[in-house]
């Protein structure tokens, strides 16, 4: 594998007492490793960024400290100050990363009991990973006292508040694998009791917590196709803490503490194809399908497009380490690894992608991806063309997350823009979201949608999800997506049931409605979507303000079964051009005619053909659509 990932994987501990500790540093390097980690630094596409980095470090020398209030700024001075300096040696980078750390450790208190949550949180793991970095990295810059310092701090307000957390208090991240938290927490203050491992049975214990937990964290959040339970956001954030702990318990820090570690969840992650999920969300206008409470530029971008978004993209440093355990390499993953940015308060150059990217050339062009995939356990369908994107989101609704009513919803890009969006962070109605409202309701929490379908014909891609749970006023809900030719969607809503039924689209932009009544055009700066509601017959549109602007269609009547027909019909070029290029839309009976396309869809059945092509060798949704980019 030829990365540092295959040094401390290689090493795993006895169920021993543990070894008197270490020479520092430990975590995730040593002294053995520097010298190949040197030599990989000057090659591409190693180079570039180590240049970037020591940038960002000296200009963190000229900063001001951060401190506890901005414990997440200081949580990458501390990281790439410390990094910067294990590697060059530079007292100018010991020096600020120590400065910062202990500025960390003199704060009062790393943690603020409130009535959900009493004892560790979300700062107390980022001052603990912070602290931990500088402690191990930075060593031998360090006096006695500030050992000492850092010895007494870390115990007080990381390790003993952690490990009151879990075995007193129990608060509700501790075995909450749905929540980021759980990673976290247990990731951050777990990585701390790890580097003074050798300094006390209380460090001892918490680090042994921390393994347990993270273990249990990185086998059950990752979900069957390597997806997460929170979206890409939280999900990157809880995993990349977990992660951290359990590479460096893997490696010199976990044999000297005695570990018995859980190496097959390493494996787990590979069978899983930890990492593509990131990839596939990613879409053409280069920002996300912002699903579960995510801002819409978050990650926008990628690694080096714009430096005002350093984050831009994949995890870089995820990805490199899911990489770097694929025996032969994985070229979509190494594309994600060398294309991916990291956290803001690293500047998109953090330390663990150095350590996890495997010793091989830069990534060549990213591998075509598959047309339509579902990844089953979030329940998150993706169908691309050249000219279109469409991310369907249909897992559950959890009141263990965040509590997103938007079981349906989707997203559209065609031709690079965005036509139809999620509101993002702050809004979980499900009126804020692009699927079904019933009664004007918000859908329950602990409800589960069920994939039926998903897959690709040679002109087309479909997806069927029965989302009948979400809807309690209705006896059946059935969301049918099909891409015709790559270039225009038909949505079908099969429902039944009373209650007063609309679907919703949100979108950033201008919407006109046609004189009709039964269409609109939504308008974008080098394109428009112009939307049909071609059945049932008593279909209105009606357009408003929520999150972002909605457009819905409302069925007049109440009660009996019905399908919703609505086509969205991408049409490049200005205003003139949209006036006199949509198709004609008809649906009679059983059949869509869009132009020259004819879709037979059977109520009850599903998707029957697309211009004569035969949709039923589309395959169950039970099984992988997922195909690996390796040997």
């Amino acid at each position: 594998m030829g990365s540092l990932a295959s040094l401390v994987l290689a090493v795993v501990a006895s169920n021993t007492d543990p070894s008197p500790p270490p020479a520092h540093p430990f975590l995730l390097l040593d002294k053995k490793s520097l010298p190949a980690l040197k030599a990989r630094l000057a090659k591409p596409p190693f180079a570039a960024r180590w240049a970037s980095l020591l940038a960002t470090a000296d200009s963190f020398c000229r900063t001001p400290v951060a401190g506890f209030e901005k414990v997440r700024d200081a949580q990458g001075i501390c990281g790439a100050t410390a990094f910067a300096y294990v590697v060059t040696g530079k007292p100018e980078y010991a020096k600020r990363a120590r400065d910062e750390a202990l500025a960390l450790l003199a704060a009062p208190a790393w943690h603020q009991p409130k009535d959900w949550n009493k004892g560790a949180e979300l700062p107390t793991a980022e001052a603990s990973q912070a602290c931990a970095l500088v402690y191990d990295w930075c060593f031998d810059a360090l006096t006695v006292a500030e050992r000492a310092t850092f010895k007494e701090a870390l115990l007080a307000k990381s390790t003993r508040v952690y490990l009151e957390s879990i075995e007193k208090l129990k608060d509700s991240w501790v075995e909450n694998a749905a929540s980021n938290w759980c990673g976290v927490v247990h990731g951050g203050c777990g990585l701390a009791a790890l580097a003074l491992s050798g300094e006390g049975a209380e460090f001892q214990r918490a680090a042994a917590l921390a393994r347990t937990h993270v273990n249990d964290f990185l086998k059950a959040n990752r979900l069957e196709d390597g997806e997460g339970l929170e979206g890409v956001m939280y999900a990157r954030y809880g995993l990349l803490f977990a992660e951290l702990f359990h590479a460096a318990d893997l490696g010199v820090a976990g044999a000297a503490a005695g570990a018995k570690v859980d190496a097959g969840v390493a494996d787990d992650a590979n069978a899983k194809l930890a990492g593509y999920w990131d990839v596939y969300l990613h879409g053409p206008d280069r920002k996300y399908a912002n699903f579960n409470d995510m801002g819409e530029e978050t990650f926008e971008g990628l690694h080096g497009d714009d430096p005002r978004q350093p984050e831009g993209g994949p995890s870089g440093e995820l990805c490199a380490l899911y990489e770097s355990r694929v025996a032969g390499g994985d070229p979509l993953l190494l594309w994600a690894a060398d294309q991916g940015g990291a956290p803001f308060f690293y500047e998109g150059n953090s330390p663990f992608w150095f350590l996890w990217r495997r010793d091989a050339p830069p990534a060549g062009k990213r591998p075509e991806l598959q047309p339509a995939v579902l990844f089953r356990g979030a329940g998150d369908a993706v169908f691309r063309s050249p000219e279109l994107w469409l991310a369907l989101h249909a897992g559950f609704t959890s009141e263990r997350g965040h509590e997103q009513r938007d079981l349906g919803t989707f997203v559209l890009v065609a031709n690079g823009e965005r036509f139809v969006c999620d509101p993002g962070y702050g809004a979980a109605a499900t009126a804020d979201h692009s699927t079904l409202v019933v009664d004007g309701k918000d859908q329950p929490v602990n409800v589960r949608a069920k994939w039926l379908r998903c897959g690709a014909g040679k002109s087309f891609q479909y997806g069927a999800v029965d989302l009948t749970e979400a809807t309690p006023a209705l006896r059946r809900w059935i969301r049918h997506v099909v891409v015709v030719r790559g270039s225009w969607v038909a949505l079908f809503d099969e429902v039944a049931g009373d209650g007063e039924v609309a679907w919703r689209l949100q979108t950033h932009m201008k919407v006109q409605r046609g004189s009709d009544g039964l269409s609109a055009r939504i308008a974008g700066a080098k394109g428009s979507l112009a939307v049909v509601a071609a059945a049932p017959a008593d279909v209105e549109l009606t357009t408003g303000a929520g999150a972002t602007t909605w457009l819905q269609g409302r069925r007049k009547g109440r009660g009996g079964a019905t399908t919703f027909l609505t086509v969205l019909l991408p049409i490049a070029g200005g205003a003139a051009k949209a006036a006199s290029a949509a198709p004609r839309v008809r649906w009679d009976r059983d059949v869509l005619t869009v132009g020259a396309d004819a879709l037979r869809f059977k109520p009850g059945e599903g998707l029957a053909s697309v211009n004569d092509e035969p949709a039923a060798k589309v395959a169950s949704a039970k099984e992988r659509s997922l195909v690996p980019f390796r040997k």
